[in-house]
């Protein structure tokens, strides 16, 4: 039970629906970005084991129509196997993320623009004031 509902997060996460209502798992396996991070092979085997047209293994636990006991082994086999792996590209997508991300470069101060700024220097450090709003709202 909670090895499928893991999947499913992971491959929204891959998607890129962290922050937003997730994808039905039929769609996720479906996605091309899935595709693309897991390959054709890992694809085959989400199909087989959880698309409505085949096997379908979470509905099938999810609704009681299969004990987790009663789970062949090697199904659960190719479960881990496809959460490691899920698990592997998200890690390696946001490994990418990171690397491109950049701190944002320091602010432009006017004080070392120009020397012919230097008496509007006095201005710039002190605190505004600003003029009271008017009476009449």
């Amino acid at each position: 039970l909670i090895g499928s509902a893991l999947l499913e997060r992971l491959l929204n996460e891959l998607v890129g629906g962290g922050g937003r209502a997730g994808l039905l798992l039929k769609d996720l396996i479906a996605h091309k970005e899935v595709e693309r991070r897991l390959g054709a092979c890992a694809v085959a085997w989400l199909s087989a084991l959880f698309s409505p047209s085949s096997l379908n293994l979470r509905n099938l636990i999810w609704h009681g129509f299969l004990a987790p006991r009663e789970l062949e082994q090697r199904h659960a086999a190719s479960l881990l196997r496809l959460l490691s792996r899920a698990a592997a590209a998200l890690g390696a997508a946001r490994r990418a993320e990171a690397a491109l991300w950049r701190p944002p470069a320091p602010c432009w101060d006017p004080k070392e623009a120009d020397a012919s700024l230097g008496g509007a220097c006095g201005l710039l450090d002190a605190a505004p004031t600003f003029p009271p709003p008017p009476a009449d709202g």
